[in-house]
């Protein structure tokens, strides 16, 4: 699976505190790293169903810097959290997000990109259990799936405490939604965050983000 920007802004924007964090489908880990990056004293366990998926993220963890904070299991969340009894300070997912289109004829590519192995009930009840009580879960998702899981989130514990509006190409409708979750009863926060400047170059706002991550130009 390819790194993608939604992956990067999930790793760049994750607002996470605490000791302990868990990727939810970590692919080739990029998320746990950056994590790693950004917080110093974070241990990060990172799982994935797709097992060649969590070799190379444990190819990459062994021959990162941060090797001693990073581990990664072949899991589903499901078996993973029926059987872990510590808790999380953070969850972090991109989590698969096509829950009613139509899916690919590559099982790998669907599972990844396709609700049918890792719903959102099972990610919300999952870190239900998982979470300290001060714990978020972070997620981003395609607004097209928010009003689904605005729906599960009203149905559960959790309550989304911040949304980010992440607007592409098109500055009149959002494509993505990163969502902070906890257990706490905050007030919603909303922000917007633009992709692109009025040139469809990379915005100076994505270029800031992302500079300790990627090499990136206003050409690109």
């Amino acid at each position: 699976m390819k790194v993608g920007t939604d992956a990067i802004l999930l790793g760049c924007l994750a607002d996470v505190s605490g000791n302990a964090a868990l990727e939810v489908g970590c692919g080739c880990g990029v998320i746990s790293l950056m994590l790693a990056q950004r917080f110093q004293s974070l241990k990060i366990t990172a799982i994935d169903i797709h097992k060649p998926s969590v070799e190379e993220a444990f190819e990459n963890f062994q021959n990162s810097i941060w090797n001693g904070r990073l581990s990664v299991e072949n899991k589903p969340l499901q078996e993973f959290s029926a059987n872990f009894y510590d808790k999380f300070d953070a969850i972090v997912s991109n989590p698969p997000f096509f829950s009613k289109s139509l899916q690919s004829p590559n099982t790998d590519r669907t599972n990844a990109r396709h609700a049918t192995t890792l719903t959102y009930d099972n990610l919300i009840l999952c870190s239900e259990k998982l979470l300290t009580p001060q714990g978020k879960l972070s997620v981003i998702i395609p607004m097209l799936e928010y009003a689904n899981f605005q729906k599960r989130i009203a149905q559960s514990k959790l309550q989304i405490h911040r949304i980010l509006h992440v607007f592409g190409a098109n500055k009149e409708n959002p494509k993505r939604a990163i969502l902070e979750c906890g257990f706490e009863k905050n007030p919603l926060v909303e922000k917007s965050f633009f992709l692109h400047n009025n040139s469809n170059n990379y915005s100076d706002e994505y270029l800031e983000l992302t500079k300790d991550f990627l090499f990136l130009n206003h050409n690109k």
